[in-house]
């Protein structure tokens, strides 16, 4: 939950295994409400001005890819953090900019490498 400069609260943060349809579920919707009121009380008889469903970034095996862009010169990628993009965030562009500058892989990053998913 957060509320924005103009006052507007934004809550949310689901996640529902094996569910991949992108239709906002009223369920879903309802016990977001219920969390948020339970926390912040007078929340409760403030009407819910938008709701959305959105995926998150993910890969195969849910770990995130931090690596060279293969076949480009001075390119890297990081993506497919899923649940963890913003917790790792400050280590994740520590590891990129020491490899940026050094030009060589941190230790512990060759995990996270493209080539886990070469078939």
């Amino acid at each position: 939950m957060l509320q924005l400069p103009g006052g507007e609260v934004v809550a949310g943060g689901t996640l529902d295994e094996g569910d991949h349809d992108p239709d906002v579920r009223d369920d879903v919707i309802e016990s977001i409400r219920v969390a948020l009121a339970t926390l912040l009380p007078r929340t409760a008889a403030i009407p819910a001005g938008h709701a959305w469903c959105c995926f998150r970034p993910t890969t195969a095996d849910e770990q995130p890819v931090i690596d060279r862009v293969p076949g480009v010169e001075n390119a890297w990628v990081t993506c497919g953090h899923f649940r963890t993009g913003i917790l790792v965030a400050a280590g994740t562009g520590d590891v990129l900019a020491r490899w940026i500058r050094t030009g060589e892989r941190p230790e512990g990053v060759a995990a996270f490498g493209l080539g886990r998913f070469a078939v």
